[in-house]
């Protein structure tokens, strides 16, 4: 959680959730089970990546979680863009993990000719070796490392040094819509001063 708000200038979070479609040939028997919206048939990755690109937890074949959404709709009051851009950043880190992936292990590029079990088994590979790559790398300057170097992945006002302590007690436990508008009003308010360029960003979407 200290992580995220360090680096992400986002408080209360332990993981960023999303997900990705593996392509592959559909398997023997599978009819539509295995069919997307894309069009194409996938297995689907679904992943929590911690604020340092590590995964702590995936399923694979998951057909996808309840998470905070971003506010909907065009006219949106200032405070509730913020909240956007602030959520829509503290996301960036499991999209960024989605492209290094991609980017480093070509499997992930091309469709599947495998059974179910050795699609799994290839997609938990992946995972594991890029866990282990990231771990190896912790202790090396940015500079000097060759699986994550600095410019693979989009981060705009990322900060090196080490912020004021973000309170776990400020902001109460409540339900998700709740929390949303706790948060919305935390971007604006206290949470501003962590990230400046924010105010840019509305200015200039």
């Amino acid at each position: 959680m200290q992580d995220f708000w360090d680096l992400w200038q986002f408080p209360n979070c332990v993981g960023a959730v999303d997900g990705r479609h593996c392509i592959l040939q559909n398997f023997a028997h599978g009819a539509s089970e295995w069919y997307n919206y894309k069009g194409s048939f996938s297995m689907i990755l679904m992943a929590v990546a911690d604020a340092r690109y590590r995964l702590t937890y995936v399923d694979i074949g998951a057909r996808g979680p309840h998470v905070m959404k971003p506010f909907a709709g065009q006219f949106l009051a200032d405070s509730k863009i913020i909240f956007n851009y602030r959520l829509s950043r503290a996301r960036r880190v499991v999209e960024n993990v989605f492209a290094i992936l991609s980017a480093r292990w070509r499997v992930l590029r091309r469709s599947f000719i495998a059974s179910k079990l050795t699609a799994r088994a290839v997609i938990q590979a992946v995972v594991c070796l890029h866990n282990l790559l990231v771990l190896n790398e912790e202790n090396v300057p940015p500079h000097q490392r060759w699986y994550i170097p600095p410019d693979i992945t989009r981060v705009e006002g990322l900060r090196e040094h080490q912020l004021p302590r973000f309170q776990e007690d400020a902001l109460e436990d409540e339900d998700g819509d709740t929390i949303r508008e706790d948060l919305e009003e935390f971007f604006v308010g206290p949470g501003a001063a962590c990230a400046p360029w924010q105010w840019e960003h509305l200015l200039n979407p």
